[in-house]
């Protein structure tokens, strides 16, 4: 079930599902969580599963002024709080990336 949290001042979507260990998803450019909706279920049966939707995507407003992987990757940071599994698709490899 979905929610919005505050992350770095921008009222994100936030998706979440299961228990257990986390396990982040994070969508491609242009796409919002929906493009994780056949696996969020399977996943969720094996993990807690965090769903970030980023700035400008899916339910989150976009923000004035550019934004990068690295700030994209820091609200990332921010929404999981511990240690996570990280599985991503298309952009979302860039901003797991930056937050090495």
């Amino acid at each position: 079930m979905g929610t919005y949290i505050e992350i770095g001042g921008v009222r994100t979507w936030y998706d979440e599902d299961g228990s257990g260990e986390p396990l982040v998803l994070l969508h491609g450019g242009l796409s919002p969580n929906e493009t994780w909706g056949p696996q969020m279920p399977e996943f969720a049966k094996h993990f807690r599963v965090l769903a970030p939707e980023r700035c400008g995507h899916g339910h989150t407003p976009d923000i004035d002024g550019p934004f990068s992987y690295d700030d994209m990757a820091t609200d990332t940071i921010g929404s999981s709080k511990r240690s996570s599994t990280v599985r991503r698709i298309s952009s979302g490899g860039a901003t797991a990336a930056s937050s090495v």
